[in-house]
């Protein structure tokens, strides 16, 4: 579903045009302005023009803004594979504005032919952990007999040691929770590019 589609053509979109769509267990969907980091919430009824509810009572807390240039190195190519349309298009303008080549798949499947038909170096692939017909870990394991040398980064909106505890995604591996920030995205990216 695009975002756009969500709070209409004259809502929180034109004001956060970098937001990030979520929508979390209990069906309200979460929006994130990359910038402020601010997050705002609306519940299936509120996005019919009915109730709106809050995605969460916490109050964002205050982060240290690091530096753009200490954050983009760029030039490396990253597949982002996300079954979510308007996140997998989020995540693909963060990295692209910030130097990186991408491409994009929307599920495991699609990202198993780009591999095999590019003939670009990719250097990372940033994937959710839960996507129809195939899971991310089990494309991080077809990935790796295809190109060894590929990173992964995966991400989720759940928690890492509930997906660990669950059997979908082993201990040990980085993970960016969704919703994420444009910094707390790059600073993933860099952490796994440079290890």
């Amino acid at each position: 579903m695009r975002a756009d589609r969500l709070v209409g053509s004259a809502g929180l979109l034109e004001a956060a045009p970098d937001a990030i769509v979520a929508i979390r267990p209990n069906g309200v969907i979460a929006l994130v302005n990359a910038q402020s980091e601010r997050l705002f919430g609306y519940g299936r009824h509120g996005l019919l023009g009915r109730s709106i509810e809050p995605a969460t009572d916490l109050q964002p807390t205050p982060t240290q803004e690091v530096p753009r240039r200490q954050l983009s190195h760029g030039g490396e190519t990253v597949l982002v594979v996300e079954d979510e349309d308007a996140l997998r298009e989020v995540t693909r303008r963060i990295l692209a504005r910030n130097g990186y080549q991408v491409l994009t798949a929307a599920g495991g499947p699609e990202a198993l032919k780009t591999v095999e038909e590019t003939t670009v170096d990719i250097d990372l692939v940033i994937t959710d952990v839960i996507m129809p017909h195939m899971l991310g870990k089990q494309l991080a394991a077809q990935l790796a007999d295809l190109r060894p040398r590929i990173r992964v980064l995966y991400m989720s909106g759940y928690a890492q040691p509930v997906l660990a505890s669950q059997g979908t995604l082993d201990v040990g591996v980085t993970l960016v929770e969704k919703p994420f920030s444009e910094t707390a995205l790059l600073e993933k990216v860099r952490e796994v590019l440079d290890t």
